[in-house]
């Protein structure tokens, strides 16, 4: 399983995948499209119901000059509201999750004369926070992850060790970290890491119980 980068849209209550052959941030990546129609990045994917809930943007793929995404749907918006937006230059959909459930998603997207329909299954899933710890040098920043899986402006300067304590649902996978340059270095827990320049530090983490289902958190420092 990959993840993407995780980039800050419209407000700090909005999380985006960069890359979207990658799940977002936070859940399991679905199988991908075999062919070379427009239409949205995986088959299905699960997203998190919080109590701050971000919106979640996946950009079409395979889009030529001319195509248009007329339209997002959701079989559900009790569940997932679903729109579409232009986000960085990307034709996109963009869901936000309301309650936990399975919802089928359809973007339509006209090329010339044709029109295509792809569909996404989303199942939707109740966040609690997986890490017991969260440490930076001596700074306990594990309640900042109680109602959602990002926090931001925290300062991060200098190396400091970074250590994180999952709950016993969760265990660790790796640590990442992205500088201005979009590098991606990646760390193992409890390493001390130069921090100052870092635009992005997050933790991969993987469900006990169930292996392919993966969560992402995620430290924006202030810059």
């Amino acid at each position: 399983m990959k993840e993407g980068k995780v980039l800050k849209h419209v407000t700090k209550a909005l999380l985006i995948c960069a890359a979207m052959v990658m799940m977002l941030s936070f859940g399991t990546l679905g199988a991908k499209a075999a062919d070379n129609d427009p239409r949205l990045p995986v088959k299905s994917t699960t997203l998190w119901v919080m109590k701050k809930n971000p919106s979640f943007s996946y950009p079409i793929q395979n889009m030529k000059s001319g195509d248009v995404l007329v339209s997002v749907k959701s079989s559900n918006s009790k569940k997932l509201t679903a729109n579409k937006a232009k986000i960085n230059g990307s034709q996109c959909a963009v869901l936000n999750p309301k309650k936990t459930g399975v919802v089928k998603v359809t973007a339509t997207i006209k090329r010339g004369k044709k029109t295509f329909k792809s569909t996404m299954k989303v199942t939707l899933l109740k966040y609690k926070n997986p890490v017991a710890s969260f440490k930076i040098g001596k700074r306990e920043i594990s309640d900042n992850f109680n109602d959602r899986f990002d926090t931001y402006n925290l300062s991060l300067k200098g190396k400091q060790k970074v250590s994180i304590v999952s709950t016993s649902e969760w265990e660790v996978v790796k640590i990442f970290t992205y500088n201005k340059k979009g590098k991606r270095k990646f760390y193992k827990n409890n390493s001390k890491i130069q921090l100052t320049n870092v635009t992005q530090l997050s933790v991969s983490l993987v469900n006990k119980k169930d292996s392919n289902l993966t969560m992402f958190i995620h430290v924006v420092p202030k810059l």
